[in-house]
């Protein structure tokens, strides 16, 4: 397989533990021997795999399901270093409440001796369109 392959593979991992709501498959997705960040939509910045797996734990406990359709994924190779960019189009279930919310998210791997491991995730909001103005010619 090819790097970019198996990066889309590393990829697709981390977001069937996400799916999964499995903290074990979502530790696995993540680097053991690099320094690893994440950013949860609108979250701040987290710092070091103890608060990085403890937020996945957290974000776990609270949602009973949760769905990912993934649009325009795109892998990006560099040496030992990876990302991918995609779009997320969530449906999530937090109790009794129904939440459908949409996401940009970037993912960065790095490639160690047991493959391509995530370092960050970064996902927020998508941007609205900027609104066109109007103008009337005379």
């Amino acid at each position: 397989m090819e790097d970019a392959e198996l990066v889309l593979a590393a990829n697709a991992a981390f977001y069937a533990a996400f799916e999964m709501l499995d903290a074990d498959a979502m530790a696995r997705a993540w680097s053991e021997t690099m320094p690893v960040t994440c950013i949860h939509p609108n979250g701040a910045l987290l710092e070091g795999r103890d608060a990085v797996m403890e937020s996945w734990r957290t974000i776990f406990r609270s949602t009973s399901s949760i769905h990912f359709v993934l649009d325009d994924v795109r892998a990006f190779v560099a040496g030992d270093a990876a990302w991918v960019v995609l779009n997320e189009v969530i449906d999530a279930r937090h109790g009794e409440a129904q939440i459908s919310a949409a996401a940009r998210a970037t993912n960065v791997f790095t490639k160690d001796a047991s493959g391509w491991k995530l370092v960050h995730h970064h996902a927020e909001p998508p941007v609205a369109a900027p609104k066109r103005a109007t103008s009337v010619l005379n």
